[in-house]
C-alpha cells in the first residue's frame, strides 16, 4: 500500500510542474526537476503513512469494531424481549380462546386459511385478527409462530371454519431480515478478533474480546430483568432461544480460544479468557439467572485439563482459578446474598437456587480432579467446600417459629408475628436444603471414587482421599438424609456419572445404586461404632443385603489398612455391622408399620380405585356382547328384588400403602384393574356355571361333532333354537369339531372377541378356560335363563360399588379372631393385628342376577378322550 502510495505522490507532482514550466527552459530541464521532486515524494510519503499508522493503531481499530459488536448486539436483544412479550401474550390468548399453538402432533387440521407470500421471518400476528377468526371457526390452530423462519406457501394458519367471515384479512406479518443470521455473523467477527489477539499474542487485545464475550453473555439475562423475567427453568433450551443468543456456539468459541492460549503458554490470555466465567457469573448471581450462571461455571469446568510436560505450570494455574471462581462465586456473592437478613424471601430463595448451581458445578470439578490424580487441588478445594456456610446461623429460631405457628398466643411474648414465623421456618429450611444436598454430592463423590477403582487400581494417595473424605462424612443421621436425597431421582449425580462412564453402541446394566451403597459400606467401617446406624428410608430388604455383601467384600480389600485396619479387625467390624444393619432394617420395618397404621386414607387415591375399577369393568365386560351374539336381551331388575344379594368378590384385605400419601408404594390402578376385570369375566362365569349346574346330560354315540348335531337336532325337537355352544379351551376338540385355532380366526362379536372360536352350523361357539374338559354344551340362552342387572335412570347398567375401610385395632382384633382358626398355616406365618391394620377391607360388587328359566333349553354332551387333549383341571378367577 506505501509503495503504491509513494508512486501517486511522484505523479501528483509532475503534474503541475510540466503544466507551470515556462517555454524558454529545455524540456530536459524540467525533466530533471520532475525527477527531484519525485524522489522527494519518494522520502516524504513513507514518513506520513507511518505517522497515520501510528495515530490510527490495531488495537483501536479493534476497540472500535468491538464497539459496534456491542451495539448491535443490544439492539438485538432489545428485539427479542419484545418478541417474547408478544409470544407470552399469544399463548395467554390462546389459552383463554382455545386456539392451539404450533402443535406437533396436530393431526387433521383442517383447511389451511393462510400462507406466507414468500420467504422470510415471522415478525409479528395480529391478535385481534386471530381472535375475529376463532369466532368463526369450529378449530383454529397457529402453525409458526413469532420469529419462525418460512418459506413461500409455508402453512401458517389452519382450521376448521363454520361460517364466512367476509374479506380474508392477513393475520401475519413476514421480514426479510434474519436476526440469528446476524447475530452468527457477530459471533465469527468476534472469534476471529479473538484468535488474531492470541496470534498477535497481544493482552490487550485478548482483553477486549474478553470484556466484548462478557457483554454478549449478559446482554440477554440484562434486558430480560429490566422486563422483570427471570432465565432459569431450562429456559436456555426453549422457545428457540439460541436463534438470538447462540449460548453454546459462544462457550464453544471462548472454549477454542481459551484451549489455544493454553496450547501456546500464553498465561496472560488464559486468566483474561477464564475470568469471563467469573465476570458472567458474578452478575448473572445479581441478574437471577441460574441458567446463565450454569453455563458461565461449565465453561469454568471445560477449562480443566491434565498438566502435561512443557504445559504442567500453566495448567495447574488454570485448573486452580477454574475451582476457585466457583468457589469464589458461592463465599462472595451468592452466599452473601443469601445470608442477607435484609433481602425479602423470596431475593434469598433465588441466591439459595444459585448457591445449588454452583455446589453441583464444585462437585462436577472434584469428580474431575478425582478421576485425574490430582490429590493436592482436589482436598485443597474439598476442605474450602466444606467451609461453606460454616458460620451462618439463620437470624431467627425455627423451632420457636413453629411454635408460634401451632400457638398463636405465643406471638406477642416472643415478639414474632406469624408472617416472621413462616419467614424464618423458610430460610431455615433454605440452610437445610444446602446443607443436605453438599452432603449428598460429597456421598456421590465417595462412591464413585469407589466405583472407578472397580476398573483400575488406585494410588495410595488416592485412597487416603477416599477415606479422610468418608471420615469427614460423621453426622450419620445427615448421611442417611444425604443418602435418601441420593436414592431420589435427580437430586444426585451418580446416575449420569455411571451412564456417561458406558461404552457406546452397547447395551448395559446401569447400576447407579451400586457406587452408593458401596460409599455406605465403607462408611460403616470408618465411623466407629456400627451401634450408631439409625434406620432410614432408604432401607429396603434389597439394599440392605446388598450393603451387607458390600461390608463382607471391603474387609478383605487393602483400603481398610488406611484406615488401621488389619484383617481380623475388619472381619470382626464387618460382622458387628452386618448384625447391626439387619437391626436397623427390623427397625425401619417397624417405624413404616406404625407410620402406616396411622395414616389416614387419601380421599382421592379412593376415588382413584374406584374410578380404575369401574373403567376396567367397562372395559373388558363381555355379557352384553355375548347376548348380543345370542340375540337375547338383559332384562331390567328392582334392587329391591335382589334381597341384598350382589355379585362380586368376597371383602379382600389390600396394602394400605396403596391407598395413603406420601408413599412408595405403585401399583394401585393395577390392583384396581385387577378386580374390574374379575367382576367383568364374573358375570360371564356365573351364566357357564347355571349352565354347568343345570344341563340335563345326553350320552350320543361317534366323533364329537356327530355328537353335537344329534344334541343341537334334540333341542330342535323340544321346540328351542340353539343360540351357543360353549366349549372347553383345547385346541384338539377344536381341532375335530373343524374350527380354526387361535391365530387364524377372523374376530367378530365385540368384546366376546377373544373368546369366540366360530360358528358351528350357524351358531356361535365360544371357548371358556374354566369350562370342565369333557363337557360341551349347547344352549338356547333366551330359555335357558333370566340374565337381569338393576338400571340407572337413564336406562344404563348400574356401575359396580367400591367400598374401601380402614381397619381399625378393634376390626383388626374381630378380624383376627376368624383369619387363623382351623388354619394349618405355621403361627410364623399367620397375620398379625398389624399385619391387619396395615391394609384396607375392599369390597367389589354389583347388583346383577342369572336366573334359570328352563334347564332343558341347555343340553351337556360328553367329550369322549380320544377327541381332547390330557390336561390338569384350571381355575379361573371367578368371583363368588
Amino acid at each position: 500500500m506505501a509503495q503504491y502510495l509513494m508512486l501517486g505522490g511522484a505523479g501528483l507532482a509532475s503534474i503541475p510542474v510540466v503544466l507551470l514550466w515556462s517555454s524558454d527552459k529545455p524540456p530536459a530541464t524540467a525533466t530533471h526537476l520532475v525527477a527531484a521532486v519525485s524522489v522527494m515524494g519518494i522520502a516524504a510519503v513513507p514518513f506520513l503513512v507511518s505517522r497515520a499508522m501510528k495515530i490510527v493503531d490495531a488495537g483501536w481499530l479493534r476497540t472500535q469494531r468491538l464497539s459496534e459488536v456491542r451495539r448491535t448486539v443490544d439492539g438485538l436483544v432489545r428485539e427479542e424481549a419484545i418478541e417474547r412479550i408478544a409470544l407470552n401474550r399469544l399463548h395467554e390468548v390462546s389459552k383463554t380462546h382455545s386456539i392451539e399453538v404450533r402443535t406437533v402432533f396436530h393431526g387433521d387440521v383442517g383447511i389451511t386459511l393462510e400462507k406466507a407470500v414468500g420467504a422470510g421471518s415471522i415478525f409479528d400476528i395480529n391478535l385481534t385478527r386471530l381472535l375475529s377468526k376463532s369466532r368463526s371457526a369450529e378449530s383454529l390452530r397457529v402453525l409458526a409462530t413469532i420469529g419462525d423462519r418460512v418459506n413461500a406457501d409455508t402453512p401458517l394458519l389452519a382450521g376448521k371454519i363454520s361460517r364466512s367471515t367476509g374479506r380474508q384479512r392477513t393475520i401475519f406479518a413476514l421480514t426479510p431480515r434474519r436476526r440469528d443470521d446476524r447475530l452468527a455473523n457477530l459471533l465469527a467477527q468476534i472469534k476471529e478478533e479473538g484468535l488474531e489477539a492470541v496470534r498477535s499474542e497481544s493482552s490487550s487485545g485478548v482483553t477486549a474480546v474478553a470484556d466484548t464475550y462478557t457483554e454478549l453473555w449478559l446482554a440477554l439475562p440484562r434486558a430480560w430483568a429490566a422486563y422483570g423475567q427471570r432465565l432459569a427453568g431450562d429456559f436456555l433450551n426453549q422457545f428457540r432461544f439460541f436463534t438470538l443468543t447462540p449460548m453454546d456456539a459462544l462457550r464453544k468459541d471462548l472454549w477454542a480460544l481459551l484451549d489455544v492460549s493454553i496450547e501456546k503458554g500464553l498465561r496472560d490470555h488464559s486468566t483474561s479468557l477464564l475470568g469471563v466465567s467469573y465476570q458472567v457469573g458474578s452478575e448473572a448471581i445479581e441478574l437471577d439467572a441460574p441458567d446463565v450462571l450454569n453455563g458461565a461455571v461449565g465453561l469454568a469446568r471445560s477449562a480443566l485439563r491434565f498438566p502435561r510436560e512443557g504445559r504442567a505450570e500453566l495448567a495447574e494455574l488454570v485448573n486452580s482459578l477454574a475451582c476457585r471462581y466457583q468457589l469464589e462465586l458461592c463465599r462472595f456473592s451468592a452466599i452473601p446474598r443469601l445470608q442477607d437478613s435484609g433481602r425479602t424471601v423470596q431475593e434469598r430463595r433465588q441466591a439459595s437456587d444459585a448457591t445449588k448451581v454452583l455446589f453441583k458445578s464444585i462437585t462436577e470439578s472434584l469428580r474431575w480432579l478425582l478421576e485425574n490424580g490430582q490429590v493436592k487441588l482436589f482436598e485443597e478445594i474439598d476442605r474450602e467446600f466444606m467451609q461453606l456456610l460454616r458460620y451462618w446461623r439463620p437470624e431467627s429460631d425455627d423451632i420457636l417459629a413453629r411454635q408460634i405457628l401451632k400457638h398463636p398466643d405465643l406471638q406477642q411474648s416472643s415478639g414474632m408475628t406469624e408472617a416472621q414465623a413462616r419467614q424464618a421456618i423458610e430460610v431455615n429450611e433454605m440452610r437445610e436444603e444446602l446443607i443436605s444436598l453438599r452432603a449428598t454430592l460429597r456421598m456421590s463423590l465417595l462412591g464413585w471414587g469407589l466405583h472407578i477403582s472397580l476398573q483400575q487400581p488406585l494410588g495410595d494417595e488416592v485412597q487416603r482421599v477416599l477415606v479422610n473424605l468418608a471420615r469427614s462424612l460423621n453426622d450419620l443421621n445427615l448421611v442417611q438424609t444425604a443418602v435418601e436425597l441420593a436414592f431420589e431421582r435427580d437430586k444426585g449425580p451418580l446416575s449420569d456419572w455411571v451412564m456417561s462412564a458406558l461404552p457406546s453402541g452397547e447395551a448395559h446394566f446401569i447400576d447407579d445404586e451400586g457406587p452408593l451403597l458401596r460409599a455406605i459400606a465403607l462408611l460403616l467401617f470408618t465411623n466407629g461404632s456400627p451401634s450408631r446406624i439409625p434406620p432410614s428410608g432408604w432401607m429396603t430388604q434389597a439394599r440392605i443385603d446388598r450393603v451387607k455383601y458390600l461390608v463382607e467384600e471391603l474387609a478383605t480389600q487393602s483400603l481398610l489398612e488406611q484406615i488401621g485396619l488389619d484383617a481380623n479387625s475388619a472381619q470382626s467390624s464387618a460382622s458387628a455391622i452386618l448384625q447391626e444393619l439387619d437391626e436397623a432394617r427390623r427397625r425401619q420395618v417397624d417405624l413404616e408399620r406404625e407410620s402406616l397404621i396411622a395414616q389416614a386414607l387419601d380421599p382421592a387415591k379412593v376415588d382413584e380405585f374406584r374410578a380404575f375399577v369401574i373403567e376396567a369393568w367397562k372395559e373388558t365386560r363381555l355379557v352384553p356382547s355375548l347376548l348380543e351374539l345370542c340375540d337375547t336381551p338383559i332384562t331390567p331388575i328392582d334392587l329391591e328384588s335382589l334381597q341384598g344379594k350382589r355379585l362380586g368378590f368376597p371383602p379382600k384385605l389390600e396394602p394400605k400403602g396403596l391407598f395413603v400419601n406420601p408413599t412408595n408404594f405403585v401399583g394401585l390402578d393395577h390392583h384396581a384393574r385387577e378386580y374390574g376385570r374379575g367382576l367383568a369375566f364374573g358375570e360371564l362365569e356365573a351364566l357357564i356355571k347355571a349352565i354347568e349346574k343345570n344341563s340335563p346330560k345326553l350320552t350320543g354315540k361317534g366323533p364329537i361333532s356327530s355328537r353335537l348335531e344329534q344334541t343341537l337336532q334334540k333341542l330342535k325337537d323340544d321346540g328351542y333354537s340353539p343360540s351357543l355352544i360353549v366349549l372347553p379351551s383345547d385346541h384338539q376338540v377344536l381341532s375335530k369339531l373343524g374350527l380354526p385355532p387361535r391365530w387364524q380366526r377372523e374376530h367378530e362379536g365385540g368384546k366376546i372377541n377373544d373368546f369366540f372360536v366360530g360358528e358351528i352350523l350357524g351358531i356361535p361357539a365360544i371357548g371358556w378356560r374354566t369350562t370342565e374338559s369333557d363337557r360341551l354344551y349347547a344352549i338356547d340362552v333366551s330359555h335357558f335363563a333370566e340374565i337381569g342387572e338393576v338400571l340407572d335412570e337413564n336406562g344404563n347398567p348400574a356401575l359396580p360399588t367400591c367400598d374401601i375401610r380402614r381397619m381399625d385395632l378393634s376390626s383388626a382384633e374381630k378380624t383376627i379372631r376368624h383369619w387363623n382358626r382351623g388354619r394349618n398355616t405355621p403361627p410364623a406365618n399367620q397375620m398379625t393385628v398389624d399385619d391387619i391394620q396395615a391394609s384396607v377391607r375392599v369390597d367389589v360388587q354389583r347388583p346383577f342376577r342369572i336366573r334359570v328359566l328352563d334347564s332343558k333349553a341347555a343340553r351337556s354332551v360328553w367329550i369322549p378322550p380320544t377327541a381332547r387333549r390330557k390336561r390338569t383341571a384350571q381355575s379361573g378367577p371367578a368371583p363368588d
